[in-house]
């Protein structure tokens, strides 16, 4: 039976626009909200045997009509940086899924696309935490999330222990496979491949930054929104070798025969991972020893150079922090693998004068609840990082604009906290009258919590200032402050709050302070 006789086959009344053909096959999807859903839509092969540790194959069609209503088992996820959790019972080193959410309405022309790159610190996290229908109804765009190889599975860096046995930066050649399939299929589900906008926060953030220094994922995109994100935040080759060498060595497998890896069970393999990763990883990684490696093949040098050079200097950018970014990682000693590995980076010398500069700095200005080392840690991981993104973008002729998130969600941890890093996924991903806790926690038993006022003034500022770059190449927000675009002589930021506001340099003092440091 051909595809079209399939689809033909499939449709019953009002189901019709439920199934769609893709170059792999027919898939039915499912009714959510207002949207419809296409979900657990296989983009790649699943990397098992043989194909660990390899770029992402193209998927094998399938005959008839394929069902695409429940999502696909998430990747392989380590401890969600809480001890006493249960452990993830929905993952599968067989992972590699998409998921499509398109208003249900008709549209007179093809759709923006927004492609969503979870966070979780490369070590968990799925596209099935988010449900996309919040944002395609919203802004009236499709919505596409998707899951990439996590932690060892997707970023040990074998190839540089033995090339011929691992590709490099297999997490990130899924992203690329992910937005390969959107040019190839996403018109089936009415949107525009031309008009793609990748979206991620934290790794997701990260992610995103480093695609912009991919040469295999130019013209799959043109337009990238980072959220606690960096496009300088790669390992060397050099260390992800040396994590891989350890991680290997955990195992009891020589470094002459590391194929021998893809040997090991999951349960084995995972908890060698964990090992490593509470052991304090490489290039002081606490929890997170395996990143994106600069491979020189893939990556061919750090992205936020590529930015510098004009790669994407026709894209334009959105690029954002939260106001106290730290706050939440208040497991971290004053004495940590992070710090030292910042420190490192930047000098001890230059390190120990921004503490001092930090010290004298007030309270408002110092963030965290007027904590001095936690802002310049957080300085240090987000919010220059951030800057210089914009910077490098707008030096090299590019659009690049800026907002801080200075809302305070009213659920745990954000009720004690503050906005920390995350608080923004609660308002980017929760519809009025309620936040959807099962949708961020991953636990249907989570439930919702009502929205004051200001929340629903400060969620709808968020989506409108993501939603408005992927519809129009530049954010704005309806009845709010005009935008400008990041300069260097005014450097306009929005700050996101139920009141949004226009600031310029709002953190000048700390800026400054950085001012010729590289780390």
């Amino acid at each position: 039976m051909s595809i079209s006789e399939a689809v033909d086959a499939a449709e019953a009344p009002g189901a019709g626009q439920l199934v769609v053909e893709t170059t792999a096959g027919a898939l039915r999807g499912t009714v959510r909200h207002d949207s419809h859903a296409w979900l657990g839509v296989p983009f790649a092969q699943p990397p098992v045997g043989e194909l660990k540790w390899r770029a992402p194959q193209p998927v094998s069609p399938w005959e008839g009509v394929r069902e695409a209503t429940a999502y696909g088992p998430a990747a392989v996820q380590l401890s969600r940086f809480d001890p006493t959790a249960p452990p993830y019972d929905r993952d599968s080193e067989d992972c590699l899924y998409l998921n499509v959410f398109a208003p249900a309405a008709p549209a007179p022309s093809p759709r923006p696309v927004l492609v969503w790159i979870h966070g979780g610190g490369f070590v968990f996290g799925t596209g099935a935490d988010y449900d996309g229908s919040v944002l395609a109804e919203r802004g009236d765009v499709v919505v596409v999330t998707l899951n990439y190889r996590l932690s060892s599975w997707g970023f040990l860096h074998l190839a540089g222990v033995d090339p011929s046995v691992a590709d490099s930066n297999v997490g990130v050649r899924d992203q690329v496979a992910a937005l390969q399939w959107v040019r190839d299929n996403i018109a089936a589900f009415g949107g525009d491949p031309s008009r793609v906008t990748i979206v991620g926060e934290s790794a997701g953030g990260m992610s995103v930054g480093t695609l912009l220094g991919v040469p295999a994922a130019r013209g799959l995109f043109h337009g990238a929104v980072l959220l606690s994100g960096s496009a300088a935040d790669q390992q060397d080759a050099a260390t992800g070798t040396a994590a891989a060498k350890a991680l290997l060595a955990r195992l009891g497998i020589p470094e002459t025969e590391p194929g021998r890896i893809r040997d090991v069970p999951l349960a084995e393999l995972r908890a060698a991972t964990e090992e490593l990763a509470h052991a304090g990883g490489h290039d002081g990684r606490q929890g997170i020893p395996f990143v994106p490696v600069v491979d020189g093949d893939l990556i061919p040098y750090v992205p936020l150079a590529a930015v510098a050079d004009g790669a994407v200097a026709d894209v334009p950018l959105l690029v954002a922090c939260c106001r106290d970014e730290m706050a939440i990682f208040t497991f971290m000693a004053e004495d940590n693998p992070i710090t030292r590995s910042l420190e490192e980076r930047t000098g001890p010398q230059a390190w120990t004068e921004l503490l001092r500069r930090y010290e004298q700095f007030e309270p408002e200005g110092a963030a965290v609840g007027g904590n001095p080392r936690k802002t310049l840690l957080g300085d240090a991981m987000f919010v220059m990082p951030s800057i210089r993104v914009a910077e490098a973008q707008v030096r090299a002729g590019g659009k690049a604009w800026m907002h801080r998130f200075d809302h305070q969600p009213p659920m745990e941890p954000y009720n004690m906290l503050g906005p920390t890093h995350a608080a923004d996924i609660p308002c980017l991903w929760s519809r009025e009258p309620s936040f959807d806790l099962c949708s961020l926690s991953g636990e249907p038993a989570d439930g919702f919590m009502d929205m004051s006022e200001a929340d629903k003034a400060a969620s709808a500022a968020l989506q409108d200032a993501v939603l408005s770059l992927v519809r129009d190449g530049r954010p704005s927000l309806p009845g709010g402050p005009e935008w400008p675009a990041y300069d260097e002589k005014t450097r306009p930021q929005m700050l996101i709050t139920a009141q949004p506001e226009l600031a310029h340099d709002p953190t000048g003092e700390r800026r400054e302070a950085w001012e010729g440091i590289t780390g």
